[in-house]
C-alpha cells in the first residue's frame, strides 16, 4: 500500500482534504501527517478565512485531528525528496510532477 505524506497546503482546501480523507477511508493509501502540520492547518483555517465562522472552522480542524489520529508521524528535520530514479511516476496521469515541467 502506498503511503502519502501530506502538508498543510493540501489539507486546508476543502476539496483536496475531502478527497484525501475519502481515499484514506477506502484504504486506497495510508496518510502520514505530523502534528505540527495539523496545528498549522487549524491556525490557517481560522486566521486566513475571517469571513467564515471561526467556531465551525475549529470544529472542522478537530474532525481532521480525529480522522488523522492514526496517521500521525513525527519528523526530525526536513523530509528528503525522492530522487528521480526512485520516484514512482507510473501512477501519475502526467509523466511530470508539478515541479518538473517539460522544457519547451
Amino acid at each position: 500500500m502506498e503511503v502519502v505524506v501530506v502538508d498543510a497546503d493540501v489539507l486546508i482546501p476543502i476539496l483536496s482534504c475531502d478527497f484525501l480523507l475519502t481515499g484514506l477511508d477506502l484504504a486506497v493509501y495510508e496518510l502520514a501527517v505530523s502534528p505540527k502540520v495539523l496545528d498549522e492547518v487549524e491556525h490557517h483555517l481560522i486566521t486566513d478565512f475571517p469571513s467564515q465562522d471561526a467556531a465551525r472552522l475549529a470544529v472542522r480542524a478537530e474532525h481532521m485531528h480525529f480522522a488523522l489520529r492514526n496517521a500521525s508521524c513525527a519528523t526530525s528535520g526536513r523530509l528528503k525528496p525522492s530522487s528521480p530514479s526512485t520516484r514512482r511516476t507510473d501512477t501519475l496521469p502526467w509523466p511530470y510532477s508539478r515541479h518538473e515541467q517539460p522544457s519547451q
